[in-house]
């Protein structure tokens, strides 16, 4: 696994590290029905605006829009016109 990874996540190199799976699992079945991860959310974009590293005034958004297909040679590149809001 990647180091950085598992520096990142407090981990020694030889520690289990958890399942791709264990969020979404637990989500679905073990946190079904509550409002954890929504608390969860709430308490970082507090901190991102104690932090000032984010205001509530401006929202900015990038979206590329593909078809659901992972084939990079078929694809068809459309322009979408920008609205700027302000």
């Amino acid at each position: 696994m990647n180091i950085a990874y598992r520096w990142f996540l407090g981990l020694k190199f030889h520690d289990p590290v958890p399942h791709h799976s264990t969020i979404s699992w637990n989500r679905q079945h073990r946190f079904k029905d509550t409002d954890i991860f929504q608390e969860i959310f709430d308490e970082i974009v507090l901190q991102a605006i104690n932090h000032k590293m984010v205001g509530g005034r401006v929202l900015f958004t990038d979206s590329t829009h593909l078809k659901a297909n992972a084939n990079k040679h078929k694809f068809t590149k459309q322009e979408v016109e920008v609205v700027a809001i302000l």
